[in-house]
């Protein structure tokens, strides 16, 4: 009896170290293909997944990441020529949608200026012209969507800053004090130079500014400092709200958000491109809004 219990305690340890020695290669197995999975993120290699033995399940489980895997490539490639076809349905629209507006803003300003319309027709003309207006905006964002989106190389120069913000700064002078909005613009008198794409860095100010002359109630300022600690460049813009305006800071860099009164001019795109274009241009930018006072801080 004695010795049966011995074989039998033998037995037993043989078949535990057999299924230690099975766990542990199981997990190895699965360290390698989870290690695999990742290198296969970060450097985008399109290798498929191995296993280092030939158990059934190792196997199965290996074919079916690479099946999914090769699926899934599939599936972004169809994505990619899909969205930049869109994309150029959108830029052909965009323009062939601008041309004929053009053309009809030209001559409603012409009628416009006929001594011969009562007042309430001037009224109602100066209406579509204000719809018309909107309408050539809204196609001017659809293309600038449809440049942003497609555009993943940026040309890159040296851009002395102060001057350059400034020259925006002056464009804005019409619609300011058309609108009496008092403007106050502090910029350092130091010679700041950036590298960065002038047209793209252009095009983010045109649109800070462009958000202010829809929402600015009755004052902006734009404040630059910079941190020579570390070469780094910080703008804020800032201008006070009509009470009743409801601003969502989370949202409002998303397509389409405007106030939540929706009483606001504008798509609702033209934040939406400065976010994406910061993005590209590595410029870290947030919104915030406090007691009426809607805020853009961006760090070049």
């Amino acid at each position: 009896m004695e010795k049966i219990l011995i074989i039998i305690c033998v037995l037993l340890l043989v078949v535990c170290m057999i299924l230690a020695i099975r766990i542990g290669i199981l997990k190895k197995e699965m360290r390698d293909i989870t290690n695999q999975i990742i290198e296969k993120k970060e450097s985008k290699r399109n290798q498929p997944v191995t296993v280092g033995s030939f158990g059934a399940s190792s196997v199965e489980l290996a074919n079916a990441i690479n099946d999914y895997i090769n699926e899934l490539s599939e599936m972004l490639k169809e994505y990619a020529v899909d969205r930049e076809h869109l994309q150029r349905i959108i830029a052909g629209i965009s323009h062939d949608f601008r041309t004929p507006l053009t053309s009809v803003d030209g001559y409603l300003q012409l009628i416009n200026k006929s001594d011969e319309l009562s007042d309430k027709e001037k009224e109602y003309l100066n209406v579509v012209i204000s719809k018309v207006g909107f309408l050539r905006e809204l196609s001017d964002d659809f293309l600038d969507v449809s440049l942003v989106e497609n555009n993943d190389t940026l040309s890159k120069t040296e851009i002395a800053l102060i001057p350059f913000i400034s020259e925006i700064a002056l464009e804005q002078n019409e619609w300011i004090e058309a609108k009496g909005i008092k403007a106050e613009f502090d910029l350092p008198e130091k010679n700041i130079k950036i590298i960065s794409s002038e047209h793209d860095l252009r095009r983010i100010f045109e649109n800070i500014f462009s958000n202010a002359r829809k929402y600015a109630n009755s004052w902006l300022t734009l404040k630059v400092t910079y941190d020579e600690s570390n070469a780094s460049v910080k703008l804020i813009f800032e201008n006070d709200v009509a009470e009743g305006y409801d601003i969502d800071v989370d949202d409002i860099f998303e397509p389409f958000v405007r106030s939540k009164d929706r009483h606001g001019e504008g798509s609702g795109l033209g934040l939406y491109v400065v976010k994406r274009l910061c993005g590209k241009l590595g410029i870290e930018i947030e919104a915030t809004f406090k007691n009426g006072v809607f805020g853009i801080e961006m760090v070049i």
